[in-house]
């Protein structure tokens, strides 16, 4: 769960653009002396969401997926680690 919550902080920070996303596929691709006729031919059929934008997923809750799953990975880490701790005492 730790790690989950984790990988939720580095999705919360790159929507918040606190870092830049570490996933090449988020990158904005540059030119690198390619020609305008290459960079058309690789752009993809489908305009794709871009990674460093939120998600809601609940109409009018200011709370995007990313940070959903920071909070339900630590509530759910932390009621693991009570149980735990409840059972070696």
């Amino acid at each position: 769960m730790l790690g989950s919550a984790a990988v939720a902080v580095v999705h919360v920070g790159v929507e918040f653009g606190w870092w830049p996303s570490p996933l090449p596929a988020c990158l904005v691709p540059t030119a690198g002396g390619a020609t305008v006729e290459d960079l058309m031919r690789s752009l993809a059929p489908t305009a794709a969401k871009p990674c460093d934008e939120p998600a809601y997923l609940i109409p009018g809750l200011p709370i995007s997926m990313a940070q959903m799953n920071l909070l339900y990975a630590l509530g759910l880490a932390a009621f693991i680690w009570r149980g735990a701790a409840a059972r070696r005492g």
